[in-house]
């Protein structure tokens, strides 16, 4: 349907206004000039091809721009996997070399209980082995704890 833009307002109409209407009265042709249209005539302009590669053009450009972060995303989640598993490698290793070391509750407690276990078994008297350093210390006859150790 042709578009009309108004010259001369009637009634209803204002100056300006744009109209589309199938068909135009002759009386109304002298209020009203057809929009997009020249004085010689309508003309059509073909721009597809000049869109299609325009298109294209978006396109391969976005294609490009989009490997380019697809190769920077793939670099950056290599480093992190890479760093990730020398963390969890190092962490494997501390818990080897901490799995291989005990370390006693009480310092020098198993060697205190170490000695009187020896001087128990030089005075041949019987002993259950599982006990604590306090239990074999009983046994010992008296005197015997302090010539031992006799700082204590």
């Amino acid at each position: 349907m042709p578009k009309y833009e108004v010259i001369k307002p009637w009634n209803g109409v204002s100056k300006g206004q744009v109209l589309e209407l199938e068909s135009l009265a002759a009386a109304l042709l002298p209020n009203v000039r057809e929009v997009g249209a020249l004085r010689n005539g309508s003309l059509t302009l073909d721009v597809s091809a000049q869109v299609d590669e325009a298109a294209r053009q978006a396109l391969a450009e976005a294609r490009v721009s989009v490997d380019a972060m697809i190769d920077e995303a793939k670099a950056q989640a290599e480093g992190i996997i890479a760093a990730a598993n020398a963390e969890a490698a190092s962490i494997r290793e501390q818990a080897k070399a901490q799995a291989g070391t005990l370390t006693p509750a009480i310092p020098d407690g198993s060697e205190r209980r170490e000695l009187i276990k020896a001087r128990l078994k030089e005075l041949k008297i019987e002993f259950d082995g599982r006990q604590g350093e306090e239990a074999l210390a009983a046994l010992l006859p008296e005197g015997e704890l302090a010539k031992l150790f006799p700082a204590k």
